[in-house]
């Protein structure tokens, strides 16, 4: 019963979902959950809220959010919510952050800015709060959705001037870019669970879950006609949370 719901994230080791959702034309954070029961949270995150990811072990949230500094400018900061005590840290100042997600062992993260029009990856590990900048995008291409593929790789969608989506692994120790051989319009939402990437495409016209087990190959695994956007799969690969297109929203 809200206005639109969307960006879950699931938490395998507590059974927790977690979204956002806009009630009364605002974004706020909610929670469920085995029972489909909210959680009753009286900090929790709310406001211009663009993107969730559970901690792989602990009951914290990873989130991105907007902060609007005058009528000009328009920026966005990382914050990890912890549910047990019910409060909010912040991560970065005035930088223009996004797209955020951890690695499998929650002691870094992965995330986007912009400036200069560009795009930038940067990691950060979460212990020491530093920040590394790992990759920049020239003028003509943007990136999109990083995540963790393994201790000293990234994957991420790579767009060009034309809107064409690459996939490409970043390698961190040496640092290298590889566009790897893999061809679906609109990759974007990347998740890595256990070994296998999934993602979103419109390979058939609407946006759907793909698979894939070997980054040359995949399959869909949704077969919705209004489009999925945000998503997770929970770690045994047998159930999605997806945010629908429906004529109501998402």
């Amino acid at each position: 019963n809200n206005k639109a719901s969307f960006q879950p994230t699931y938490s395998d080791q507590f059974k927790l979902l977690a979204f956002i959702e806009n009630i009364e034309s605002e974004n706020v954070l909610t929670i469920l959950d085995e029972n489909h029961a909210k959680l009753d949270l009286k900090n929790r995150p709310a406001g211009d809220l663009l993107s969730l990811d559970f901690h792989p072990s602990e009951k914290k949230i990873l989130y991105s959010k907007i902060i609007k500094s005058s009528s000009k400018y328009i920026l966005s900061d990382l914050y990890i919510y912890n549910i047990e005590t019910d409060q909010s840290e912040r991560l970065t100042t005035s930088l223009r952050a996004r797209s955020a997600r951890y690695s499998d062992d929650g002691q870094s993260i992965v995330f986007m800015t912009t400036a200069g029009g560009q795009t930038h990856i940067k990691t950060m590990d979460l212990k020491t709060k530093q920040i590394l900048s790992v990759l920049s995008s020239d003028y003509s291409s943007r990136y999109e959705s990083p995540i963790f593929w393994s201790e000293k790789t990234l994957l991420a969608s790579k767009v060009d001037t034309n809107g064409e989506h690459s996939l490409v692994r970043i390698n961190l120790n040496p640092l290298t870019e590889e566009v790897l051989p893999f061809h679906f319009s609109q990759i974007r939402f990347l998740q890595k669970v256990k070994e296998a990437l999934y993602f979103v495409s419109s390979k058939n016209g609407v946006n759907n879950i793909y698979v894939s087990k070997d980054l040359k190959t995949a399959h869909p695994v949704s077969h919705v006609l209004s489009g999925v956007w945000s998503f997770d799969i929970s770690q045994d690969q047998a159930r999605s949370w997806a945010s629908l297109l429906t004529s109501t929203g998402f």
